[in-house]
C-alpha cells in the first residue's frame, strides 16, 4: 500500500454554488494483483453511533457476515464489499484487531485522520484483498451539518466475457439526516452521481443510509441520473430496514438503499451493470446480551458486468 498525501484536489462537479464546495481528497492507493474477479458481493450496515455496547454490536454484525458470507485469501469465492455507516471513531483499534478483518480485508480508512474535523463517526469500508483496488477517496459534502462523506474506492472487476479488468466504483454514504434534511440529500446525491460518471469509471454503485424519510426522497435517485436496485413494492414491509428495532414514533422504511449508473453511450465509456435484487439481512439480530446489534437492517447484494457488451 503506498501513502498518497491528502491534499486538495478538485472534483470536477457542476459549478452551481453548493457543489463547488463539496471537497475532493485522495486516501490510499494500492497495487492491484494480477487478476480480477467478475463478481463482488456489496453489504451495507449502518452500525448505530448512539446505542451502548458499540464493541460487542459491531462484532457481533461482523461474525454474522463472516459466517454467512465466507471470503478467503485463496480459492474460489466471490470478494466482499461490506460498506458501515455511523462507525464510532473509538472502534478502530477493534476493528483493526479483528483477526478476520487483518486476514481478508483493506480497511478504507484505517483511522479517523481521513474524517471531517469534528466528526465522531463516519463511513468504514472493508474490501476483501481478493478484490483489486485502484484508488480510494473521501468526498467531504460541504452541505452537512452532520460531517456526512462519501467514501469512494474504485477496484477492477473483471468482464465476463473479455476478461478486461474495467473499473467499478463503490461509493459508501450517509445522508443528510431528519426531515430538515431533504433538500441537503438531494444536492449530496447529486454530487455522488457526478463522482460515479467520472472519466476513467466503467460503471458505479453507491449504497448506505439514504435516510429517505420523505416522499420526495422517492425521485431523488432518477432526478440526479441513477437507478434504485429495489424494484418492488414501496410498502412491502420486508423491505424496511429502519424503524422496528426498537420501534419509534416515526413510521419504518426502507432508509438503506443501493442505486447505480445506468448504460449510456458506448461500451468503451460506460458499461451495463448486473446488480441483483438487493436483500434485507440481519434483520432482529441481538447480541449476547440481548441487543440490537443496530437500529438498522444491512442490505446485500452482488454486481458483475453485463455479458452483453464486449470489448
Amino acid at each position: 500500500m503506498e501513502r498518497i498525501l491528502a491534499a486538495d484536489v478538485g472534483v470536477g462537479l457542476p459549478s452551481q454554488p453548493l457543489m463547488s464546495r463539496h471537497r475532493w481528497y485522495p486516501i490510499y492507493l494500492f497495487t492491484a494483483p494480477p487478476t480480477s474477479p467478475s463478481t463482488l458481493r456489496l453489504v451495507t450496515w449502518n452500525i448505530d453511533f448512539a446505542t451502548r455496547e458499540e464493541s460487542e454490536r459491531l462484532l457481533c454484525i461482523l461474525s454474522y457476515i463472516r459466517k454467512r458470507y465466507p471470503v478467503r485469501e485463496q480459492g474460489p469465492h466471490i470478494p466482499l464489499c461490506i460498506l458501515l455507516q455511523e462507525f464510532p471513531v473509538h472502534l478502530f483499534p477493534v476493528l483493526l484487531a479483528e483477526k478476520w478483518v487483518r486476514t481478508n480485508f483493506a480497511v478504507v480508512p484505517s483511522g479517523m485522520h481521513e474524517w471531517p474535523i469534528g466528526a465522531t463517526y463516519g463511513n468504514v469500508t472493508l474490501v476483501s484483498i481478493s478484490l483489486p483496488i485502484v484508488s480510494a477517496h473521501s468526498l467531504l459534502l460541504a452541505n452537512s451539518r452532520m460531517h456526512r462523506t462519501a467514501l469512494t474506492v474504485d477496484v477492477a472487476l473483471r468482464h465476463p466475457c473479455t476478461g478486461h479488468a474495467l473499473t467499478l466504483r463503490v461509493v459508501n454514504t450517509h445522508l443528510e439526516s431528519l426531515l430538515s434534511g431533504a433538500d441537503a440529500r438531494r444536492s449530496q446525491l447529486a454530487a455522488i452521481a457526478d463522482i460515479l460518471r467520472d472519466r476513467g469509471v466503467h460503471a458505479g454503485v453507491v449504497a448506505g443510509d439514504m435516510n429517505a424519510i420523505c416522499d420526495s426522497d422517492a425521485a431523488i435517485p432518477a432526478q440526479v441520473g441513477l437507478v434504485d436496485t429495489y424494484r418492488g413494492d414501496r410498502d412491502d414491509l420486508n423491505c424496511f430496514t429502519w424503524g422496528y428495532q426498537p420501534p419509534t414514533q416515526f413510521p419504518p422504511g426502507r432508509l438503506d438503499r443501493v442505486y447505480y449508473t445506468p448504460y449510456h453511450g458506448q461500451p468503451t465509456t460506460r458499461w451495463p451493470l448486473i446488480i441483483d435484487a438487493p436483500r434485507v439481512i440481519g434483520a432482529g439480530l441481538m447480541t449476547t446480551r440481548g441487543s440490537w446489534v443496530s437500529d438498522h437492517s444491512g442490505v446485500m447484494t452482488t454486481v458483475h458486468f453485463d455479458t452483453v457488451w464486449r470489448l
